[in-house]
């Protein structure tokens, strides 16, 4: 449905419009990835996942991207009458994974 821009099938508030059956939906507000590779702070990755060591500034982008996802995820919501659940922690875990040279180095 967005040829021009594929990667809106990953943001809820232009996927839930498209699904017809009910679902659960389950999305983290932030992770070690996106932090690093959509945000640009550096503070936390998949190496070092500790908010402590964000600068203010760095908590205030943190929090400024969280708000807007649980905005997005409130509005996917609305938009359907039978999605009535979503759990969306603030999980610095999630996406936490080292993927090696080979299958067996898969850590989680």
């Amino acid at each position: 449905m967005y040829p021009d821009t594929p990667y809106y099938c990953m943001l809820p508030e232009k996927l839930v419009p498209f699904i017809a059956s009910p679902f659960f939906l389950i999305a983290s507000l932030y992770d070690t990835w996106q932090l690093p590779n959509i945000l640009q702070v550096a503070c936390m990755n998949s190496t070092n996942p500790n908010l402590s060591d964000c600068s203010p500034s760095e908590m205030i982008e943190i929090n400024t991207f969280k708000t807007y996802t649980a905005n997005a995820l409130i509005k996917a919501q609305e938009s359907r009458d039978w999605l009535r659940s979503v759990w969306a922690p603030s999980c610095p875990f999630h996406g936490n994974q080292h993927f090696g040279n080979d299958s067996e180095s898969l850590r989680y």
